[in-house]
């Protein structure tokens, strides 16, 4: 299993960061690997909730479907996916760093083909590299806009 993880201060309330967080809807704008979010369940987002995505690097977006497993507001926000091609486990800690700013640390614990070990190991090798610098694209867009920097995905 692959462990990517960041972290990122932000000039914002803990609770202002939660509710970008908190809105599976809003994940396109951070980064470029999620381009697509459709709700599954109706309502409020709360743990239970279970939304499916477009998603992956550049060329390669597939659909996968993630539930809410953990909504403990504004502290952790955990999401889980579980398909042929991956297993993956998303966690956001938002700590209060201060008066106005948060920091947000991200961890994803992800499998590729888990059918398929040794395969999914080296796939997982293959791209490190990529969700790594992905991770990072996806703070700094969500420092950016909880900062209320301007619109559009960080390229940089």
């Amino acid at each position: 299993m692959a462990r990517i993880e960041g972290s990122v201060e932000i000039a914002a309330p803990r609770q202002a960061v939660w509710d970008l967080l908190a809105d599976p809807s809003r994940h396109t704008e951070f980064g470029t690997f999620v381009a697509e979010v459709r709700l599954v369940t109706e309502g409020e987002v709360r743990e239970g909730t279970v939304y499916r995505e477009r998603s992956g690097p550049a060329f390669m977006k597939s659909w996968s479907e993630w539930t809410v497993t953990r909504f403990d507001p504004p502290r952790e926000l955990v999401h889980a996916s579980k398909e042929k091609s991956m297993t993956a486990v998303g966690t956001w800690t938002l700590t209060e760093v201060g008066s106005g700013s948060t920091r947000v640390t991200q961890v994803l614990d992800s499998q590729l083909m888990p059918r398929f070990p040794t395969l999914g190991r080296l796939l997982d090798a293959v791209f490190a590299k990529t969700t790594r610098k992905e991770t990072d694209r996806m703070l700094r867009d969500i420092k950016r806009i909880a900062e209320g920097g301007p619109s559009g995905s960080s390229m940089s």
